[in-house]
């Protein structure tokens, strides 16, 4: 793997360049460690505030980051048991469940999400995408 920083040599896998020090991740895709130190920070705001429905919301998008949906899907629903109106929790579980193939569930959250939010383009979108499913 070469580094498109300054073009060095390193082994298959690797997270920083062993020349420069910096990410080898892809633009635009935030490292394993940040996402990581992400979880653990809002895994502590959590504890602190067990009904601070914004820590486990950022929490849950960490966990989709990191590709742990079953984390993530118990958690946004923690948020949506803390906050029933805060439409954009209805729309991530929408999404997770659209991508883990559960196209009812999908529907009932993104029609969820426009009750709570008429204008939300995301929730609409999906909602006319998921009808061709």
């Amino acid at each position: 793997m070469v580094c498109p920083h300054c073009n060095a040599e390193n082994v298959q896998g690797a997270r920083f360049c062993s020349q420069c020090g910096r990410s080898l991740a892809p633009p635009g895709q935030p490292s394993i460690l940040a996402i990581d130190r992400m979880i653990e920070d809002y895994l502590r705001q959590v504890d602190k505030n067990p009904s601070d429905a914004m820590a486990h919301y950022n929490l849950a998008l960490a966990y989709r980051l990191k590709g742990m949906d079953d984390l993530a899907e118990m958690t946004f629903k923690k948020v949506r048991e803390l906050s029933p109106d805060f439409a954009d929790v209805h729309y991530q579980l929408a999404l997770l469940f659209r991508q883990h193939g559960r196209i009812d569930e999908a529907k009932a959250a993104a029609a969820r999400t426009l009750e709570l939010e008429a204008s939300h383009e995301g929730a609409r979108r999906l909602l006319h995408q998921l009808g061709k499913e």
